[in-house]
């Protein structure tokens, strides 16, 4: 295929997972920013307002990203390290990945932005992470000191759903189209790192921020259960075998406020104990390489997630997967209507 043609097959395929994440959508205050917001209150507060005006004005986006190219620590080069996607986000594979399929290089990127809503939803996304990351960067760079500022950029960037791809980089439109959020889930397996990071052969800077930041983002969500559970307006699943583990239960509906977080600690905790606690509460032995494919088949995007459920005949939960008409209905309108 041709660089044009590949860039609309990309689009195209995430096309499913736009649709569920970009009409009215502002997932992105406790998905990307909820691991940051415990431990940088000031920050995340102050940028929730603009997350809304910027959802309905174009020109006051424009200020704030106007604002941020003035300012004396803005360089290119930062807004790569950073994330800084407002700014940045000329090509497909620069975008945010909710967005990514709305890139205005590809004619369904184009079509897309013109359906009522979709526009502004990605504007505001963007917008709000890239102000989010600028502000906690530069607030804590004289905290961290120079020697680390692009390790603290790479932090901010992992922490607020932006994980460095490294050499895969390049292949991030790819990667969209294969997993629901490979950034993300990337990210959120970097920022713990930085607790281990260190300058001159010491401990740095950034990673006593960095395990400051965990230990706020922990006490913060586990205060929160604790309320809850003590007081008895809600249960709470204590048992990390659990696909409910840390999660609010309030009759049929579940809330979670790990950020992302929740699923790889579960996995890590079956796969470390090859046992699981199903939905009736049985401890029940789990093939560990069963336990690896249910948490790989969890970050899959929607399309390559249908096709492998299709091929072991079986989804994550619910119906058996027989290749049929009430099948592809039943999957379509599951993966085809917003997240909210």
């Amino acid at each position: 295929l041709g660089q044009k043609a590949w860039r609309e097959l990309m689009a195209l395929t995430n096309l499913p997972r736009v649709i569920m994440t970009t009409f009215v959508d502002f997932s992105g205050l406790l998905r990307q920013g909820g691991l940051v917001a415990p431990g940088h209150p000031k920050e995340f507060l102050s940028n929730v307002p603009r997350y809304f005006r910027m959802f309905a004005s174009q020109r006051y986006t424009d200020d704030v990203m106007s604002a941020i190219r003035q300012e004396p620590l803005f360089t290119p080069e930062l807004a790569e390290r950073l994330g800084l996607t407002a700014i940045t986000h000329g090509e497909m594979a620069g975008a945010e990945e909710a967005v990514m399929a709305l890139s205005e290089e590809a004619f369904i990127g184009r079509l897309l932005r013109s359906l009522p809503l979709v526009k502004q939803t990605a504007r505001s996304y963007e917008g709000f992470l890239t102000k989010l990351r600028f502000d906690l960067y530069k607030n804590n760079l004289p905290i961290v000191g120079e020697q680390n500022a692009d390790a603290l950029a790479g932090f901010f960037a992992a922490a607020t759903g932006r994980g460095n791809l490294g050499p895969l980089n390049k292949f991030a439109p790819e990667l969209g189209a294969l997993f629901f959020a490979a950034r993300l889930n990337v990210g959120r397996a970097q920022a713990p790192l930085y607790m281990l990071h260190f300058s001159n052969k010491r401990w740095s800077p950034l990673a006593r921020l960095a395990t400051r930041d965990a230990i706020a983002f922990t006490g913060f969500g586990a205060s929160i259960l604790a309320a809850l559970k003590l007081s008895g307006a809600a249960d709470v699943e204590l048992n990390p075998l659990s696909t409910d583990w840390g999660k609010i239960k309030v009759g049929p509906t579940r809330i979670d406020l790990w950020a992302g977080m929740q699923p790889m600690a579960r996995f890590i905790a079956r796969l470390a104990m090859g046992k699981m606690k199903t939905s009736t509460g049985d401890i029940v032995d789990i093939e560990r390489d069963e336990a690896a494919w249910a948490f790989i088949r969890s970050k899959l995007a929607p399309l390559p997630g249908e096709v492998a459920d299709i091929q072991r005949g079986e989804p994550m939960i619910g119906e058996s997967m027989e290749f049929n008409e009430a099948t592809l209905k039943r999957e379509a309108y599951e993966n085809l209507i917003p997240l909210h």
